[in-house]
């Protein structure tokens, strides 16, 4: 039973070092972009401006930037602990204080101050539901479910292994084919 979990293992720590070399890669094509984000939800870090930035960990970007990032509170635990919502632009991180791992949101762009997104597996705000399910049904990620909300459908995909979190993604696209949202993280928390 060893060696299959440690094949497993092997498998997720080579598909997380090609991801990362193509989001190192595709960042410094954008580098001069100020505009443009990275998603690398593999590793689950984005790039700006050819840096390195942990998804679950907004405020940093928001310190690079000269810009502190304020926590808005959004609910409490049980046990007292905020969950906190850090937003930059067009992005957002709601996490609970004193948990490593909370969910990161994109939305399109209004402002000029805002991000637009590029992956390494090629997925842009421009992409399609099929360029989506192509790129996003891998070695990683393996479908979740879909669900048809209104004019809307919400794709989910989870990691493929079995690890010892749980951060999962999520498009939200409009029947035209639109990207309306891409979420990532601990979706399931509540």
């Amino acid at each position: 039973m060893g060696g299959v979990y440690g094949n497993k293992a092997e498998q997720f720590k080579a598909l997380q070092a090609q991801a990362s070399t193509q989001a190192e890669k595709l960042a410094a094509e954008v580098k001069e972009q100020p505009s443009v984000l990275v998603f690398d939800f593999a590793n689950s870090e984005f790039w700006h401006h050819g840096v390195r930035y942990q998804v679950h960990i907004l405020e940093a970007l928001g310190r690079d930037l000269n810009n502190p990032l304020k926590p808005k509170m959004k609910g409490r635990l049980p046990d007292g602990y905020p969950r906190n919502l850090y937003s930059i632009g067009n992005i957002s991180l709601l996490r609970y204080q004193g948990r490593d791992r909370g969910i990161f949101e994109w939305v399109p762009p209004k402002l000029g101050n805002d991000y637009e997104f590029r992956t390494p597996e090629g997925i842009t705000q421009g992409s399609t539901v099929g360029e989506i399910r192509n790129s996003y049904q891998s070695n990683y990620f393996s479908f979740e479910w879909q669900r048809e909300e209104g004019d809307k459908i919400r794709l989910r995909y989870k990691h493929s292994m079995d690890l010892a979190f749980d951060d999962k993604l999520e498009f939200l696209v409009s029947r035209e084919g639109k990207i309306l949202k891409v979420r990532y993280g601990v979706l399931d928390e509540k």
